[in-house]
């Protein structure tokens, strides 16, 4: 039995012996740490605000307080995209926009019916919908069949 050396432990290990790191889903990849302290900003105020669409802070219960966030998270995080990154393309699109005026849509529907939970549901919705056109990029714009 040959006693192998000590320094054989720090040698690297094989190439088919070694564990790839999982690939990040392409939305993750939208948001650095930039971005989601952005986010992280951006969403006091628009918390304040959507507050104030339906009453205001002193009209609210801890609960509503809580079911804005169903509208404050998506919505930060769509106008957290639009900071630029290193590795990002230039230029932009008028479906680019109109994600970040889902931002203003949803703040709109919350004063339509304030204190519904339908109307809750829809600005959240829009809140959302925003965000997914966001992360799809470019390719949610292009024309289909021309």
């Amino acid at each position: 039995m040959t006693q192998e050396p000590l320094s054989s432990l720090f040698e690297r290990p094989a190439p088919e012996l070694a564990v790839p790191a999982p690939a990040r889903p392409p939305w993750w990849r939208a948001f650095g740490p930039g971005r989601l302290t952005a986010a992280l900003l951006v969403a006091p105020l628009l918390w304040h605000e959507y507050a104030a669409q339906v009453g205001g802070w002193e009209a609210l219960a801890w609960s509503w307080r809580l079911a804005l966030l169903l509208v404050v998270v998506p919505a930060s995080l769509t106008l957290a995209t639009y900071l630029p990154q290193r590795d990002a393309a230039g230029g932009g699109s008028p479906c680019a926009a109109m994600a970040g005026l889902t931002v203003v849509f949803a703040g709109i529907a919350l004063s339509g019916a304030p204190l519904q939970v339908a109307t809750l549901l829809l600005a959240a919705g829009i809140a959302g919908f925003g965000l997914r056109q966001r992360l799809r990029g470019a390719e949610a714009c292009a024309p289909r069949g021309w």
